[in-house]
């Protein structure tokens, strides 16, 4: 992107340990592989606290992508947060009333990220997979990897969430 302002992308789930972080590390790994500048990436959860950590199956499988997760710190989501994001993509329909109850003037700024990708699923959530098996983690990657890779060409542009209400 040739803009003057970078623009903030933030993904959001539960504790920030599993999802979000998945989410941003891999977009900022494809924004990275493509020579895609000007946005910034982050994540954040609803229930999270700097005392949790990446490990087990999660730092395998990001291990296995060639992602460095080792220095990620959980974060609870802020209002500040939301309102320095241009566009904020979540896990789950609980995530997504959690952040429009916190800072309803971001409500235009806030989809699932199945539903920014437009998928038309019965459901839109994105199933946590804390505490299952690496396989699980594997599933729950390559199905956010594929959303990511749906709605990229959205994210890369300016005005990311138009006509996206």
């Amino acid at each position: 992107m040739n803009d003057k302002q970078d623009r903030n992308v933030l993904f959001i789930c539960t504790g920030n340990t599993c999802r979000s972080v998945m989410a941003e590390y891999l977009l900022r790994n494809i924004l990275k592989e493509n020579g895609i500048g000007g946005i910034n990436v982050s994540s954040a959860g609803t229930a999270a606290s700097p005392s949790y950590r990446i490990y087990g199956a999660l730092k395998t499988v990001m291990d296995e992508r060639g992602l460095d997760v080792s220095g990620h710190e959980s974060t609870q989501v802020t209002k500040a947060m939301l309102d320095g994001s241009h566009l904020i993509l979540v896990m789950e329909e609980k995530h997504k009333d959690y952040l429009t109850g916190l800072s309803p003037e971001n409500k235009n700024k806030i989809f699932l990220l199945k539903e920014y990708a437009g998928e038309s699923d019965f459901s839109k959530d994105i199933p946590d997979p804390i505490g299952s098996p690496a396989e699980i983690y594997r599933a729950t990657m390559s199905e956010i990897e594929k959303y990511i890779f749906k709605s990229l060409n959205k994210i890369t542009r300016k005005g990311a969430n138009d006509g996206c209400a």
